[in-house]
């Protein structure tokens, strides 16, 4: 028994050491994998999220092109409303005038079926 005793456990601490070692070997190397994977994957999101972004910019761009084109045409349909306000208003101002004309025709029309009449009666004593 004393044989048992004095061998030394050197050769199964050497085996559990190699298969440590080994295990830790394959994590460190199924580490590596999976930092390269997750670069790459990163460098993935980076990506899209810069397309995203640039997307976005020419969107936000093309919306305010968008919105300045809609605030130019408002604007001459503003001015295009007040220019025919001020077209009705001439226009209001020329009717007065016409109707003022329209009353002296109509005075003028009476006068001259008064003179008819009257130059008539001139001419024939007997329409009276």
């Amino acid at each position: 028994m004393m044989s048992d005793r004095s061998a030394s456990p050197l050769p199964l601490y050497e085996g559990r050491t190699k298969a440590a070692m080994k295990a830790i070997s394959m994590i460190e190397s199924a580490t590596r994998q999976a930092t390269l994977d997750l670069q790459l994957k990163m460098g993935e999101a980076a990506a899209v999220m810069e397309e995203i972004i640039s997307n976005t910019q020419k969107h936000s761009h093309t919306a305010l092109d968008v919105a300045l084109q809609v605030d130019e045409a408002a604007a001459d349909a503003v001015a295009a409303g007040y220019a025919l306000i001020s077209g009705c208003e001439a226009l209001d101002r020329e009717m007065e005038s016409a109707e003022v004309i329209a009353r002296t025709v109509k005075g003028i029309r009476k006068a001259l079926e008064v003179l008819e009449v009257e130059v008539g009666q001139l001419v024939d004593p007997t329409k009276r």
